[in-house]
């Protein structure tokens, strides 16, 4: 069993396309599951995915032109740099009809010994000359079902 959770954020912070007005995240022992909803997602569109745990993490950065969805870096990052790895097993769905953009990644990607517990956080930019960044405000903290919160 795993910890899930969401957050909301409020509309019209952002330009419509990049809106974030809702964050929902899985904790499992060996997948993480985020999703974003955006009111009114387009067919275009960069949207970043972060799970860390104070000073390190992993980054997943998701992006949409021409009706393709691919993931376009999987990163470790910490507080001075990023460094680009392969996650078998990770995936992006983009739907507009639904208004949401979904990933999911194994556990096992992240090197090392995983933490028990993440901060979930996303932002979004639009493509084109206009680099307009909508960071979430808050930040959802889950840990694995069965394992005590560990700050």
């Amino acid at each position: 069993m795993a910890e899930s959770g969401d957050v909301q954020f409020p509309s019209g912070d952002a330009p419509a396309a990049i809106d974030i007005t809702n964050l929902w995240a899985n904790n499992a022992t060996d997948l993480i599951q985020m999703s974003i909803f955006v009111e009114n997602v387009t067919e275009k569109g960069t949207f970043h995915f972060f799970y860390t745990h104070h000073d390190h993490g992993m980054a997943l950065l998701v992006h949409r032109s021409h009706r393709h969805t691919r993931i376009v870096a999987y990163q470790i990052i910490d507080l001075t740099h990023s460094k680009r790895v392969a996650c078998p097993g990770a995936q992006a769905r983009w739907s507009k009809h639904a208004d949401v953009i979904e990933i999911e990644a194994p556990q096992s990607c992240y090197p090392g010994t995983i933490p028990r517990k993440w901060m979930f956080r996303t932002m979004s930019s639009l493509p084109g000359d206009k680099h307009d960044w909508a960071y979430t405000t808050e930040d959802l903290n889950l840990r694995r079902s069965g394992d005590p919160i560990y700050s």
